[in-house]
């Protein structure tokens, strides 16, 4: 009925419905698929929440909105009826050539869909609602999954994702340091806590691009030196020491960590850096502005919020690598330990911007966009 209004009350009126609806029209036909491709983008990516059992959406600057759920046909109590607004056919799902049926109900409080399916989907309903959806409305089908890393048993079936982030304590140790054995992470990972004392320095963890760990307690030095991503944040790390970051320090300088930006380290409390102890140990100089730019642009990945702002690197002191002339800057405190590698002197870097804090109202500055 609506591909018989005019051009413009069509573009309209689809532009007015919910992502959901936009996505459900573009099931209906392949003319109706073509109408939705043509929509303009509010959303660049999703997000399969399994906390929550939700798709969600997001851009740049932008956590994630939920548009859809899941769940099983099991948790369908006796005396509980699915309203089936999908009709008695179902919608039919596909991933990997293996065909879910599923129904259709809608969340009495936030008004979404929610998909019902049989047990044996669980592990790839999530996935074939992510593929199908990104698909209908062309978003970047990058996977990056929210989950709680103490129910791997209904993790979904894949053997590599773009970017996960861990939103509560793991399980079963050993099974959480061979979940990152098995499943390569090709993007960034942020975790409640560091998998030890299963966890190898050799682990493929250690090879992801960009890392933050919240509880770093179980980091050792020999994890800091096999690092080889592109950026990393440890927070409330008990075992390194002030040789520990000389020793790194050293081995940037000798060649290693081609592809470091950026490390960051926060020490748990009670435990202390002495400043001096690793800052004459290199021949460090101001800041010279005709060799690199005042702002770090720091990488993306998960959100990074900070009451100051830590990529001003005007009065900071610089180190240079003598094999390529590649600077690095070198920030240490009593508690934390950030370096800084400038393999684009003079990067676009942009402003962090102010976000207040829904609870106490302080002020936070947003750093770079973010994942998650």
């Amino acid at each position: 009925m609506i591909f018989k209004l005019p051009y413009v009350v069509q573009t309209n009126v689809i532009q007015q419905m919910e992502l959901y609806e936009q996505y459900f029209l573009g099931l209906c036909s392949k003319r109706a698929e073509l109408f939705i491709h043509r929509m303009p983008r509010r959303y660049n990516a999703t997000v399969i929440n399994l906390y929550s059992s939700c798709i969600q959406v997001q851009k740049p600057g932008v956590r994630g909105e939920d548009v859809m759920m899941w769940t099983l046909n099991d948790n369908c109590g006796e005396n509980e009826e699915v309203f089936n607004a999908s009709g008695d056919n179902g919608i039919e799902l596909k991933y990997k050539e293996v065909k879910i049926v599923c129904r259709i109900s809608y969340h009495p409080i936030n008004h979404i869909p929610i998909f019902w399916c049989d047990d044996n989907h669980k592990k790839i309903i999530s996935l074939a609602i992510h593929y199908s959806f990104c698909d209908v409305l062309k978003i970047s089908p990058i996977l990056q999954i929210k989950c709680r890393m103490n129910r791997l048993s209904d993790f979904p079936d894949v053997k590599e994702i773009d970017n996960i982030f861990e939103c509560g304590p793991a399980g079963d140790r050993e099974e959480y340091a061979m979940f990152f054995e098995r499943v390569d992470i090709k993007n960034s990972a942020k975790l409640y806590a560091f998998p030890s004392p299963y966890f190898k320095p050799e682990s493929k963890l250690l090879s992801i691009d960009h890392i933050n760990i919240i509880n770093s307690r179980w980091l050792t030095r020999d994890h800091l030196l096999n690092f080889n991503g592109r950026s990393a944040r440890f927070l409330m790390a008990e075992h390194i020491r002030s040789d520990d970051v000389i020793e790194f320090i050293r081995r940037w300088q000798q060649g290693s960590y081609g592809k470091l930006e950026v490390i960051w380290i926060s020490l748990s409390y009670m435990k202390t850096f002495s400043r001096n102890t690793i800052l004459e140990n290199f021949d460090l100089k101001p800041w010279d502005p005709s060799k690199r730019a005042a702002r770090f642009p720091y990488p993306d990945g998960s959100i990074v919020a900070e009451e100051n702002d830590i990529l001003d690197l005007t009065n900071e002191m610089d180190i240079q690598r003598a094999s390529d002339g590649r600077l690095a800057t070198v920030v240490i405190s009593n508690t934390e330990f950030r370096f800084f590698v400038w393999n684009e002197p003079f990067p676009t870097a942009t402003a962090a911007k102010s976000r207040t804090d829904a609870w106490d109202g302080r002020e936070w500055l947003i750093q770079r966009k973010i994942y998650f």
